[in-house]
C-alpha cells in the first residue's frame, strides 16, 4: 500500500510542480483534466503508462491551508482492479486524534492517519487490503461519496478549536464512471 501512497502523492506533486523540464521529449508527460462539477479527473500519460486519479482541493477560509481528495484506482500484485482514497491534510495536524468524515447520509467514520510528508498528513483507505475492517471501511466511504451531497472533514491541530471543511460531492459519481473506464 506504500508504493501506491508515494504514487499518489508523486502523482499530485507533479500536477502541481510550475514548470517540468525533460530532456528527451517522447518521456514528456502529458496531462489531461476533465472538470465534473466540483471534481476533477486528472490523466498524467508517460509514453504508453497511464496514471488517472480524481481530486478536489479544500482551502480553509481566510487561510492557507489546504485538504486534497484524491482517489485513484490501480491494478494490484494479483492483477485485480483495485482502488484507494488518499485525503492530505496541511502539516500540523494531532496525529493522536483521528480525522473525522462526516457524510450527510449519516455515515461518520474517524481515520487513522497513515503517514506525514512534505505535502502534509495522509490518510489513506484501500480496498487493496487482506483485512476485511478495512475493506468495508473503503466501502462504507465510497458508497457515500457516491451517494451523498457533501461531507465535512475535521481535524484536530493543536489549536484550541478543530479545523473543519466542507466538501462538495457533485460530480464524484461521473467522475468516478470515467476513471473506472480509463482501466478497461
Amino acid at each position: 500500500m506504500t508504493n501506491f501512497i508515494l504514487k499518489t502523492v508523486l502523482l499530485y506533486l507533479l500536477l502541481n510542480l510550475p514548470t517540468v523540464s525533460f530532456s528527451d521529449e517522447s518521456t514528456k508527460p502529458s496531462l489531461v483534466t476533465k472538470q465534473y462539477k466540483d471534481w476533477t479527473l486528472r490523466c498524467v500519460k508517460i509514453k504508453t503508462k497511464e496514471d488517472c486519479e480524481i481530486t478536489q482541493t479544500l482551502q480553509v477560509n481566510n487561510s492557507n491551508l489546504q485538504f486534497t481528495i484524491a482517489y485513484t484506482n490501480f491494478i494490484n500484485e494479483e492483477n485485480e482492479l483495485k482502488q484507494i482514497i488518499n485525503i492530505i491534510t496541511p502539516l500540523g495536524v494531532n496525529l493522536q486524534k483521528r480525522i473525522s468524515l462526516n457524510f450527510h447520509k449519516g455515515t461518520k467514520l474517524n481515520l487513522p492517519y497513515t503517514k506525514c510528508e512534505v505535502v502534509g498528513c495522509i490518510t489513506s483507505v484501500t480496498n487493496n487490503s487482506k483485512d476485511l475492517v478495512v475493506v468495508n471501511v473503503f466501502e462504507q466511504i465510497k458508497k457515500a461519496m457516491i451517494n451523498s451531497i457533501f461531507f465535512e472533514i475535521t481535524v484536530n491541530g493543536f489549536n484550541r478549536n478543530p479545523i473543519k471543511v466542507k466538501s462538495s460531492l457533485q460530480g464524484f459519481e461521473n467522475a468516478l464512471k470515467e476513471l473506472n473506464s480509463s482501466k478497461n
